[in-house]
């Protein structure tokens, strides 16, 4: 029997996107919900958005650096002023500011990963990639050696990551794994570009969330808000 497992990532505060894709995850018989991090910042209910999560059933919700930068503030500013413009920072990254206290004490229950097997399936989650909340996997620059060693890291079949905000599925062919992204559910989370020594933001795209089904592996991304189909299973499709 199969077992269907909801994919989320990079809410940044976005609870209607949240709201919308819980509800289609509900509607397609989901098992349990697995989300990498990154909840708060960019848009302003990161404390509803957390809220949320806490009273879902079957969900397991690792942290990302954003929420690693509300726990401890004193090395927000180093980690974010080493990557991002600094006239972006005030207006994208909150740190956890407007967050509860009960809101920041659930969040450091968090683990930075996790992992299980299900259905015979080694299923390991990180944030960016194993070992670091910061250092995303770029589809583009993913070659077959590096998706082995990715994997081999995580010692799982699959891999789940968000932090790129873009929607990916990355195939190993022996023995057979995947890396998979199932991009940012928020309506209005960047993508970055490299600007120099800088990242910055660029462009927008579609909240969008995933479902991994075990033990086949499919997976299969959806748009949050009208949960239009983006790609389904097969070898580095790219996203639409």
């Amino acid at each position: 029997m199969s077992k269907l497992l909801g994919v989320l990532a990079d809410v940044h505060g976005d609870l209607q996107a949240l709201d919308a894709a819980l509800t289609r995850l509900r509607e397609m018989g989901c098992d349990a919900i697995l989300c990498a991090g990154d909840l708060i910042d960019m848009e302003p209910l990161g404390e509803e958005v957390i809220q949320r999560l806490k009273s879902e059933k079957n969900l397991n919700c690792i942290l990302g650096n954003h929420e690693r930068w509300a726990l401890d503030r004193r090395h927000r500013q180093k980690d974010v002023r080493r990557f991002f413009e600094p006239c972006h920072i005030s207006e994208y990254f909150g740190g956890g500011a407007d967050l509860s206290r009960g809101s920041l004490a659930w969040l450091a229950t968090l683990p930075s990963h996790w992992e299980a097997e299900l259905e015979g399936v080694r299923v390991a989650m990180w944030h960016a990639r194993p070992g670091s909340d910061m250092e995303g996997i770029e589809k583009e620059r993913t070659g077959p050696g590096l998706r082995h060693r990715l994997l081999e890291q995580a010692h799982a079949d699959v891999l789940i990551v968000g932090h790129s905000h873009v929607e990916f599925e990355l195939v190993v062919n022996v023995p057979p794994g995947k890396i998979l992204n199932p991009g940012a559910c928020c309506s209005k989370a960047y993508v970055y570009r490299k600007a120099g020594p800088l990242i910055v933001p660029d462009v927008f795209r579609p909240a969008t969330f995933g479902v991994l089904e075990l033990p086949s592996m499919r997976f299969k991304v959806f748009r949050a808000l009208d949960g239009e189909g983006i790609f389904g299973t097969s070898p580095d499709q790219p996203c639409m």
